[in-house]
């Protein structure tokens, strides 16, 4: 069975298109050589939905070096010197970016094309005639952009990306991506957990303009409050910048976001309104968050803000559970069993009709990461023939042959009569501990197994051992 691909950019998206909701025509920078000279062409190209800048040579190298733009229109001629200066550091910044040169010297514009400029006009120049250029510059950079993003999928490993499906719901998963990804909006991206939040989020990476620059990736829910906000926004000395600097002009992706702090969120909100998300500082980072709650409830709960979630949710992408798109169970069998056995070195086993019938009947409360997981185990217990029922873990009553989701009893000894009174914080404390050593106890001293069994990360349960110094005999 042909697994399907993640869409790729539509031919449709140009630059001539309108402009999204919210969203310029093109980023410009103008490089003049004195200020106010370009004040009526900057008022034309602002006028027409452009978000733009502006500023001499020295202030348009230091925006190049943290911005990234759609058009350069500069004044600096190739005979001064400074003409040279702004392609070379167009070249480094952003290849693909094309500069436009406003001179009342004709004769050198074979040498400005010769050296890598777009385009050049005579100056003056009407507003409008310029308008076009740097109408023209946008669009041969967003196509260059393109191509350099073709390229870019060409070379790198589908399997790792890919979103798979054909039911609606995923169909429309991967539109969305291939609509959003160009863009700089924030994504919001909501689902059960292993439902491949993260896979959609580098997906949305892959097809933006920022794929060859960094992706970072955070897991909010694996730290304590202030040494995650602490590796985020860093401090003010230069050599313990965050990740939010640290991810400039690329993207960053919080995974779990409704574990953050209130002050971290607090903090984050100005980078989505103002661009300014490592505190005073100015960056350029596209924010793409993911979560398994409903915000809006933690909203209502006091734990999350408004006016995170409303800068956030700009664009939205929900991922199904897999017990509502059971039609792609089989592909993404066949899609687990080809990716597992090209790993082994093995050849790619077929799951049987029975054994598919036992899957189709079980309802993944661990989602698309659980049916990879059975599959993976499959291969552990035959290496060749057809997956069959007996090698997938699930009950046909849809729970699982071990390790069900249950609520442990905390001892008696532990919880005081309600007439009396008590250290709430204490009793809590001793009731971890006990929940602790016996899950530790039951999975035969396994933290990872014990992690999961209790919710929490690999790391927070070997961080609550040392703590209270439990000890496996």
């Amino acid at each position: 069975m042909a697994v399907p691909p993640i869409f790729l950019i539509p031919q449709e998206w140009t630059a001539s298109q309108p402009a999204m909701a919210g969203w310029p025509m093109g980023r410009i920078l103008l490089v003049d050589d004195e200020p106010g000279t370009l004040r009526s062409i900057a008022s034309r190209l602002e006028a027409d939905g452009n978000e733009l800048w502006q500023g001499h040579m020295e202030k348009a190298l230091e925006l190049m070096s943290s911005h990234t733009f759609d058009a350069i229109l500069t004044e600096q001629t190739l005979m001064d010197g400074g003409g040279l200066k702004i392609l070379s550091a167009a070249r480094e910044s952003d290849p693909s970016v094309s500069v436009v040169f406003l001179t009342p010297e004709v004769g050198s514009a074979a040498a400005a094309i010769h050296e890598g400029a777009f385009d050049f006009l005579a100056k003056p120049s009407a507003p409008d005639v310029v308008l076009l250029a740097a109408r023209r510059a946008c669009e041969h950079t967003l196509l260059r952009r393109k191509n350099l993003l073709l390229e870019s999928i060409v070379e790198h490993s589908p399997s790792e990306y890919e979103i798979y499906g054909e039911t609606a719901a995923m169909r429309e998963v991967r539109q969305s991506v291939s609509y959003v990804g160009p863009t700089n909006s924030p994504v919001l991206i909501t689902g059960e957990s292993g439902t491949g939040k993260e896979v959609v989020a580098r997906a949305v990476h892959r097809h933006s303009l920022r794929v060859n620059k960094p992706l970072l990736s955070v897991n909010c829910s694996g730290m304590y409050a202030d040494s995650l906000e602490h590796r985020l926004f860093g401090d003010h000395a230069p050599a313990k910048r965050g990740l939010l600097e640290a991810a400039n002009q690329g993207t960053i992706y919080l995974k779990g976001i409704e574990a953050l702090s209130l002050a971290a969120q607090e903090r984050l909100v100005p980078g989505l309104t103002q661009g300014r998300l490592s505190g005073t500082t100015r960056t350029d980072v596209r924010l793409i968050a993911s979560s398994h709650c409903v915000l809006e409830e933690r909203v209502k709960e006091g734990s999350f803000r408004r006016d995170l979630l409303q800068a956030l949710d700009v664009v939205h992408i929900h991922l199904p559970p897999l017990r509502e798109r059971k039609a792609d169970i089989g592909l993404l069998c066949t899609f687990f069993s080809q990716r597992t056995a090209s790993k082994l070195g093995l050849k790619p086993r077929n799951v049987s009709s029975e054994a598919m019938a036992k899957i189709q009947s079980y309802n993944f409360p661990g989602n698309v990461n659980e049916l990879r997981n059975l599959i993976e185990r499959a291969y552990m217990l035959a290496t060749e023939g057809e997956i069959g029922p007996d090698e997938l873990l699930v009950q046909s009553d849809g729970g699982r042959q071990s390790g069900d989701v249950t609520t442990p009893e905390v001892p008696a000894a532990v919880i005081p009569e309600p007439s009396q009174s008590f250290d709430l914080l204490g009793l809590l404390k001793e009731a971890e501990q006990v929940l602790i050593r016996r899950t530790l106890e039951s999975t035969g001293g396994s933290q990872a197994e014990a992690a999961r069994r209790m919710g929490i990360s690999r790391s927070l349960l070997s961080y609550k051992i040392n703590k209270y110094g439990i000890r496996m005999a």
